[in-house]
């Protein structure tokens, strides 16, 4: 499943990410994903941005993730790739 991240400074910049689709709250502004250890599965990795995206929109299967500055858009999709990262270590401390 997709994320699109992009910037309303430089509208040429378009990052495409396939993945898991992180959650995201409206009211606190937070992303996050699951990241189970061993048999726990109440774990979350979790991340605000400062400032926050302009957009966050769910169309289908696609998140859109639209951030003022360019800087900001990279920073994000960043922290979604190391939030990845450690996702996948979780689930490869599943027992069973």
């Amino acid at each position: 499943m997709p994320v699109l991240i992009s910037s309303i400074e430089d509208p040429s910049l378009e990052m495409r990410m396939e993945g898991s689709l992180p959650d995201y709250n409206r009211s606190t502004q937070e992303f996050r994903l699951n990241r189970p250890i061993g048999d726990d599965w109440l774990q979350y990795i979790s991340h605000v941005p400062k400032p926050p995206p302009l957009i966050v929109r769910t169309e289908e299967s696609t998140t859109f993730v639209v951030f003022e500055r360019r800087d900001d858009a990279e920073r994000f999709e960043q922290w979604l790739v190391d939030a990845r990262e450690e996702q996948d270590r979780g689930f490869r401390t599943m027992r069973g």
